[in-house]
């Protein structure tokens, strides 16, 4: 397997480093850049360090050549080698040729000597600190201080007389503490291929046709998980090191399910790191990563249909695990009829296309807040998940309660929102209908046959009607017939993983296998294709946005488990 730099990050398990080839941005020329996805994306995410071959002392052109383990910077006269053997540690060999690491200087960043072996970078602006390990070779510095910040930044190693040089570079937050390195260059990249395939081998089996797309898809996402700090309490699988670098409270839900079948302590692991943030009032953020919590919008809650869906494929969650989750399930779903229903209706509404996860899609045109048969879908669900959760805890009055509250919202909602032939969506309060030709107003096909049969046949009819939203690569976000059609607009056109999921376990639901695996063959085909993006061109197949997205790897594994492999 190789890696294409400019799409999927260099980086490894619990690691908040990443290496990626990046192009020109002000102040940054093209090149390769050491990245931190500490903070986030809309803080930490740019390009930080900059690496450069050096032939004879003077920066040369080189090619790029990564697999999981290893990143070759090579040149026909020499090349340099990086391996991450462990989260916080790089370490660095160069044979007949030189490696140049620089910056320009923020407000407070430096670079200064510790000893005659190391080097300490602190930088500020970025948020971290390095400690710089001569292990063999020559190495010279350029910083010139300047008040209270460096110049620049920049460090050289060089080739000694054997024509090699080896470094380290640490991570630092607060405290570095000197340490040895028993470990050769050669044995750190053996441990770390060991450590990448271990994971590999307990990825869901697919299709032999998909074992390279498989080999991408495990890396994507083994190589996006961060080691716990901060307000994440476990390891978490970030949505992205290249842009999106937190968690978000719908994605994850994506990953635990990919990592239920053999990994079912770091999935359970994924669905903990968002409820440990879950406020007083039962509320989960939109988004955690170790330095930040955004409380500005929600996610749909989709947590009870994942929690049934993990509990039918994995023995691992028992009473214990039902009693961590319980009560903060029944929080999460408490806090959308109390605090998501301003008109008193009994129908929850969302207040931004944001809560829903289909950030910008045609429903939200109407105004907010917005009620919608896709959150009382959910809501019917996780009731479900909630009764059948007290039934295994001993506490049948309350599983008879959600029960019979499952029930009722179901009543509730084919009342509210079925007209005609479909379901709509309306502004919450004067209840204006919008005016929209989204898939979102499809996703309670996952009621399956709760949904009465009628209701179910006039969903698939519109579902597969020529032209409408159905693609050679899947399911449309908006159907390409529409006005507010965009072949890049996000939730009005592109083909997204979660919504293909969505519908295919709705299909699987009311009994439409076939369509369901024609959806999935699909999309599985197109990524196999077109590699992990956030979305894709619904009429192209093409990637569209971050190209290295979990949540459409830990789909493609389930998809193509669920659906292709199993008869």
């Amino acid at each position: 397997m190789k890696l294409d730099l400019q799409t999927v990050p260099f980086s490894r398990f619990g690691a908040y480093l990443a290496f990626s080839l990046m192009a020109e941005r002000v102040g940054h020329p093209a090149g390769l850049y050491l990245r931190s996805v500490h903070g986030g994306h809309a803080t930490y995410a740019g390009p930080a360090l900059r690496f450069e071959l050096l032939i004879d002392g003077q920066p040369a052109p080189f090619t790029v050549d990564a697999s999981a383990s290893v990143l070759n910077l090579v040149h026909p006269s020499g090349r340099v080698q990086i391996c991450m053997p462990e989260p916080e540690h790089i370490r660095l060999r160069g044979q007949q040729a030189g490696l140049r690491i620089s910056a320009p200087a923020g407000t407070f960043d430096y670079l200064f000597q510790v000893d005659e072996q190391h080097w300490q970078i602190n930088h500020a602006s970025w948020g971290t600190q390095f400690i710089l390990t001569n292990l063999l070779g020559n190495w010279r510095m350029n910083s010139p201080w300047h008040g209270v910040r460096a110049e620049h930044l920049q460090v050289d190693f060089q080739p000694g007389p054997d024509g090699q040089f080896e470094a380290a570079i640490e991570e630092v937050e607060t405290v570095w503490r000197p340490h040895g390195y028993p470990q050769s260059f050669d044995e750190a990249v053996e441990t770390v291929m060991a450590d990448f395939l271990s994971f590999r081998s307990a990825a869901p089996d697919l299709p032999e046709e998909y074992a390279e797309a498989c080999d991408l898809a495990a890396y994507i996402n083994w190589s996006s998980i961060v080691e716990p700090s901060g307000h994440l309490n476990w390891p978490a699988m970030l949505m992205s090191k290249n842009w999106m670098n937190s968690v978000w409270s719908w994605d994850h839900c994506f990953n635990a399910m990919a990592l239920t079948y053999n990994r079912p302590v770091l999935a359970w692991d994924q669905i903990r790191v968002i409820f440990d943030m879950q406020d007083m009032y039962g509320e989960l953020p939109d988004l955690v990563n170790d330095r930040s919590v955004v409380w500005n919008f929600v996610k749909p809650p989709i947590h009870g249909w994942t929690l049934s869906w993990m509990m039918e494929r994995t023995n691992f969650i028992r009473k214990e695990q039902l009693h961590q989750m319980y009560g903060p399930l029944c929080r999460w779903t408490e806090w959308w009829f109390s605090y998501r229903d301003y008109d008193r209706d009994g129908i929850p509404q969302y207040h931004h296309g944001n809560d829903s996860g289909w950030d910008n899609a045609t429903p939200f045109k109407v105004g907010v807040p917005l009620e919608s048969p896709d959150l009382c879908a959910f809501l019917i669900l996780q009731m479900e998940t909630l009764a059948r959760m007290a039934a295994r805890l001993g506490n049948q009055e309350e599983a008879e309660s959600w029960q019979r509250r499952s029930e009722q919202l179901l009543d509730k909602m084919l009342a509210h929102f079925w007209q005609d032939d479909h379901f709509v969506a309306m502004r919450s309060g004067d209840h204006l209908v919008a005016d929209s030709e989204s898939l979102f107003l499809y996703l309670p096909l996952i009621l399956g046959k709760r949904l009465p049969l009628p209701v179910r046949r006039e969903l698939i009819a519109g579902l597969t009607r020529p032209g409408r939203f159905l693609t050679p690569f899947g399911l449309a976000t908006e159907s390409p017939q529409s006005p507010d059609y965009q072949p890049d607009g996000y939730w009005r056109g592109p083909i997204w993983a979660p919504s293909t999921l969505l519908i295919v376990e709705g299909l699987a639901a009311c009994g439409e296998l076939d369509l369901a695996r024609d959806i999935a063959r699909r999309f599985c085909d197109m990524a196999a294709r077109s590699g992990f993006a956030e979305n894709f061109d619904a009429l192209t197949g093409a990637g569209l946005r971050d190209r290295a997205y979990t949540w459409t790897a830990s789909v493609f594994l389930v998809l193509g488990h669920e659906y292709l492999l199993k008869k």
